[in-house]
């Protein structure tokens, strides 16, 4: 469970979506020091828990557009600025991702040496079905892509466990089972 202070920073920071009653609610249960009440409310709302990344470049929906990744509740997250400076948000499903990778690459010299390792750019690639029959390649380019290909991994692993029956297990109390 995120504690207190990580849901009053995401709602803050406008990483969770809230509308002005939400809002008000919070800021009751806040004054109230009604923690857990004002987690359940958190945990309702639009982005709670998801991971928000730097703003990055995506070939989706088109080549170079601006966007905001963000990562949670087996998806990830677009809000996509188009070169008309309109605002888009769509989701991709991971359970709709047939695979993904993450490359780097080093753009060549100039004959003036070795390259500069500050110009190495990542990429997370992934392959999404768009339709019955229509796969589609969509590829960030962002410093974070493999923490966000960490992300994508996770979230399969738990969809795995879930689907085999098993539970995740959790750390509680910030102790691990069996420690003193």
């Amino acid at each position: 469970m995120r504690s207190l202070l990580q849901a009053v920073s995401d709602i803050e920071r406008g990483w969770v979506q809230v509308n002005k009653e939400q809002l008000r609610q919070l800021k009751s249960l806040q004054e109230k020091v009604s923690k857990k009440e004002f987690i359940q409310l958190a945990q309702t709302l639009k982005y709670y828990g998801y991971l928000k990344f730097e703003p990055c470049i995506t070939d989706f929906p088109e080549k170079g557009c601006q966007v905001i990744v963000s990562a949670g509740n087996n998806e990830l997250n677009f809000q996509v600025k188009l070169p008309s400076e309109q605002m888009k948000e769509g989701s991709f499903k991971v359970t709709r991702m047939r695979c993904w990778r993450v490359t780097s690459s080093v753009p060549f010299s100039n004959g003036s040496g070795s390259p500069n390792k500050s110009e190495a750019r990542l990429e997370l690639a992934f392959e999404y079905l768009m339709s019955k029959d229509r796969l589609q390649w969509i590829t960030i380019s962002s410093p974070q892509a493999i923490m966000m290909s960490i992300c994508l991994q996770s979230m399969v692993d738990e969809l795995m466990v879930k689907k085999s029956g098993g539970s995740i297990k959790k750390v509680r109390d910030g102790r691990a089972r069996g420690s003193t």
